[in-house]
């Protein structure tokens, strides 16, 4: 368990891309060869940034936000990670915090 193959069992396609909103995604799909297809999508974005770059500041917050999605959940995961991005602000944060914090009370470790 410790130390996994380094032979892939299944083949996998693996695709990045970005938006021009500045969302930056990347995906992993297992179809061949499977019983089940899979794909997992991670994206991300920072919020009121508009370049492939950002400066850290002991004035300024810097707001990383990310989102996950898969096959099982979406038709498409990119689009839906990617919409899912498009829609936040800064204002929408505590909401969007407090909501997080719900599910994990009502779904813990």
């Amino acid at each position: 368990m410790d130390n996994p193959p380094e032979d892939r069992i299944f083949p996998s396609d693996t695709d990045k891309g970005n938006t021009p909103d500045c969302i930056y995604d990347i995906s992993r799909a297992f179809n061949e060869e499977v019983d089940i297809p899979a794909e997992a999508t991670a994206a991300f974005t920072v919020l009121d940034n508009f370049s492939n770059e950002f400066q850290l500041s002991k004035t300024k917050y810097v707001y990383l936000v990310v989102s996950f999605s898969g096959n099982f959940k979406s038709d498409d995961s990119v689009q839906s990670v990617q919409d899912r991005l498009k829609d936040i602000r800064e204002e929408n944060l505590a909401t969007l915090e407090e909501k997080h914090k719900a599910w994990w009370a009502v779904h813990p470790q």
